[in-house]
């Protein structure tokens, strides 16, 4: 299958041609011109050599610039090129990039502007492999893609949602049997989604009889804040849990010889700011 004449970058045409030479004869060369947007203008290529690209300019000079130096030039591919094979097109990068953003997208999940291959590829892995078939590496690395999400403008809702549907969906066990790396992030997307009792359903497991079997004591510091700050959330929506919140965040100094780190911290913050709102509204 040929598709109509394509515009690309410099580096997928590089791609297509490393593709190209490996799987097919003949001039791939054919037809090809360099577009010089600075002066709205297209050379014909000669050859393609040692990273730079010769040409005839509008002069009939021969030139050879290497592709570094082209900045914003792009590369014209005529409809009946080798190049503009589908085939082709399926194994580049952009191409598998579309291929993944159509998956995901068809799966009811949401994809950024600017993620990279691998993080694409990381979501549309997880949504497919069952929690118990997931290694601790290959969990932080989608921890990893659904967490730079939030990095791109307008995203950090969809962000909270895609961790909150794949975490959801990896939950088919009892609490108690799941990686504790696993429960700390169900409890944090859960939280950020207002899932608030789910989240402190998660937490809650800290204060069973066999806790300090289950977890270790930075895990269990982790999952004390996490808890904290459901509690908080709970306050806002009805007046009651700063209790609660403040033993956690006492609880999280205990377990770590009165040592925070910055998810504490940044709860601490948010309690005093709560505690001292809820004062001034009793005056």
């Amino acid at each position: 299958m040929i598709v109509m004449e394509r515009e690309v970058e410099i580096s997928e045409f590089l791609e297509l041609l490393r593709l190209a030479q490996g799987s097919f004869t003949g001039d791939m060369l054919e037809g090809v011109t360099l577009y010089n947007p600075s002066l709205d203008e297209e050379y014909t290529v000669i050859s393609i050599d040692h990273g730079a690209a010769k040409f005839t300019d509008l002069t009939d000079r021969v030139r050879s610039v290497p592709f570094p130096a082209m900045g914003q030039w792009s590369v014209i591919i005529p409809d009946d090129s080798i190049l503009n094979s589908s085939e082709l097109q399926q194994q580049t990068e952009t191409g598998r990039r579309s291929l993944l953003v159509s998956q995901i997208n068809q799966l009811g999940l949401i994809s950024g502007q600017t993620q990279a291959l691998h993080d694409l590829q990381a979501i549309y892995d997880a949504w497919n492999t069952p929690l118990f078939r997931t290694a601790l590496d290959f969990r932080r690395g989608v921890y990893q893609s659904i967490k730079k999400l939030e990095n791109e403008p307008g995203m950090v809702w969809a962000s909270y949602r895609l961790g909150f549907k794949i975490m959801e969906r990896w939950l088919t066990q009892p609490l108690s049997a799941c990686p504790t790396d696993y429960l700390i992030q169900l409890a944090y997307y859960r939280r950020w989604t207002k899932q608030t009792d789910a989240a402190l359903e998660v937490t809650a497991l800290i204060e069973r009889q066999d806790s300090a079997v289950m977890f270790s004591k930075s895990e269990t510091a982790i999952l004390a804040t996490e808890r904290a700050a459901a509690f908080m959330d709970k306050f806002e929506k009805t007046g009651f849990g700063m209790e609660k919140a403040l033993r956690f965040l006492r609880y999280h100094h205990r377990l770590l010889g009165g040592r925070s780190n910055e998810h504490n911290a940044n709860a601490w913050k948010r309690y005093h700011a709560l505690a001292e709102t809820n004062a001034q509204g009793k005056t």
